[in-house]
């Protein structure tokens, strides 16, 4: 037979109820917004072309967001473009934006008639669609899924 002294028990009760206030005294986060600023076609080469997209995150919540990583899978005009991982960590403050550029290259039998029809028209804007995750550098917060799709100004670079 275990006997446990009333003090132990105490003692458990009383971790038990800082596990539970500290878990209801953490802000419920809601999820950063995601959108595509702006993109500019950097360079033409024969086998490649190189993009800059300017991506702009909002933070709708009442306490900072300290961004790890951005996973993302982006397309312009219909065609996969890009995918990958921000390497680049920051902090939002709350109701606060913040840009930033990904760079991204392109092969050229991926893209050809879109780079041919941005080439030969004048730049305009350009249907994107920008999908992935936010990882948050907090703990017991999982990533933010994201989804958004819409019209952005595509420039050309001299």
């Amino acid at each position: 037979m275990v006997y446990k002294s009333p003090g132990s028990r105490i003692a458990g009760l009383l971790l038990l109820a800082l596990l539970v206030t500290g878990c209801v005294g953490q802000p419920t986060l809601v999820a950063p917004e995601l959108e595509a600023a702006g993109v500019r076609l950097q360079s033409v080469g024969l086998l490649q072309q190189q993009f800059l997209v300017t991506l702009r995150v909002y933070n709708p919540n009442t306490v900072p967001l300290p961004i790890e990583h951005i996973e993302y899978r982006f397309a312009l005009g219909g065609n996969q473009m890009a995918q990958g991982e921000s390497a680049v960590s920051f902090l939002i403050p709350s109701h606060e934006s913040r840009e930033f550029d990904l760079r991204m290259r392109t092969d050229l039998l991926s893209s050809i008639r879109s780079v041919q029809k941005w080439l030969s028209g004048s730049p305009g804007d350009i249907e994107y669609e920008l999908s992935g995750k936010v990882k948050v550098d907090l703990p017991f917060v999982k990533p933010f899924p994201f989804e958004q799709r819409g019209r952005i100004p595509l420039s050309l670079e001299q």
